[in-house]
């Protein structure tokens, strides 16, 4: 099976689209935050927490909803999770086209979250 380096416009789309969806998202968590300190003068600090929270899980629906679909760049068929390949930490995330017995390098890796 053929290997080739997909275009940086699916990583650069997915960066960009995980931003839009943080920045409203965050934004709506702030705005309620803020609603909650003038609205409600002694609130305890659940209430900011529980504000912020919102607007994170927001976040996630938001980018969930307008994450880009990697389509192969050879015939233009979407490649859906079934056939993505890089599951582990640091291993780079990769797309297989059936059609075009293609093996897609996305340019991202997998990562997880915590410290060192």
């Amino acid at each position: 099976m053929e290997r080739r380096k997909a275009p940086n416009s699916y990583s650069r789309q997915t960066m960009v689209a995980f931003e839009v969806a943080f920045a409203i998202g965050e934004g709506l968590g702030v705005g309620a935050a803020v609603v909650v300190y003038f609205s409600w003068p002694n609130a305890p600090i659940w209430a900011y927490s529980t504000a912020l929270g919102v607007g994170f899980v927001i976040s996630l629906v938001i980018f969930l909803r307008i994450r880009p679909k990697f389509k192969c760049p050879q015939c233009g068929k979407e490649l859906r999770r079934d056939a993505m390949f890089g599951m582990k930490e640091g291993e780079p995330i990769r797309f297989v086209c059936s059609t075009c017995q293609i093996k897609w390098e996305s340019g991202m890796s997998v990562t997880r979250g915590g410290g060192d």
